[in-house]
């Protein structure tokens, strides 16, 4: 759960005399603020509120926190995809709620800068049996105290409420077509026979060769 917060709304600093530093952002009192703080008195850290969010002083979980660098780098943690279902949906459930929303019909979503961990929110949402597809689009440009610029480009992870996938759209045109090829074709297998491909952001469980 906490590091679904981190990942989210997290960053580490040093300051003065080198002290090393977490940082969770978040407006105080509200909703939002009181489920990481009520997070916090559970863990071991000692932290400190303040009108933005929360400073944590610890050098250990700096440490491990550091090496995952700013929003563009960040990356979900290896033994977080593979652990067991319910500890996966405590970190995506914190996720969301710092930088994701859930839509009126139940649906997550989660919006990220960084197009490697929108997959890697979409292969936790593929381990929880939820269908998911990543979409990107370019934002506006800005204005701040008279810089001027273009922001980049913004992924979203989107979560499908229909359990399944048609190979035709509502006009009944196909999603699919013939393409001339001449060459190998190759049969990818992996160790349970289930391969997993995505294109354009759109997930499959495709059958393949035993």
């Amino acid at each position: 759960e906490f590091m679904g917060w981190f990942v989210s709304e997290g960053s580490t600093g040093t300051g003065k005399n080198r002290k090393c530093f977490t940082v969770i952002s978040q407006k105080t009192e509200t909703a939002k603020s009181l489920l990481i703080e009520s997070l916090l008195t559970r863990l071991p850290w000692p932290f400190r509120k303040f009108k933005d969010g929360f400073t944590i002083h610890n050098r250990q979980l700096w440490s491990v926190l550091r090496p995952m660098g700013n929003r563009y780098t960040k990356r979900v943690p290896q033994w977080i995809k593979d652990s067991p279902p319910h500890i996966i949906r405590r970190f995506l459930m914190s996720a969301v709620l710092g930088d994701g929303t859930i839509v009126p019909n139940g649906s997550w979503r989660y919006y990220t800068a960084n197009q490697a961990l929108a997959g890697d929110i979409q292969e936790l949402f593929l381990k929880l049996g939820m269908s998911e597809s990543v979409l990107s689009w370019c934002n506006e440009t800005y204005d701040i105290r008279g810089k001027q610029g273009k922001c980049g480009p913004i992924y979203m992870a989107s979560e499908w409420r229909r359990p399944y996938g048609l190979l035709r759209r509502w006009d009944n045109k196909p999603n699919f077509e013939t393409t001339q090829y001449d060459g190998m074709v190759y049969c990818s297998t992996v160790p349970n026979s289930t391969l997993i491909v995505r294109r354009h952001g759109k997930p499959m469980v495709a059958c393949n060769c035993l």
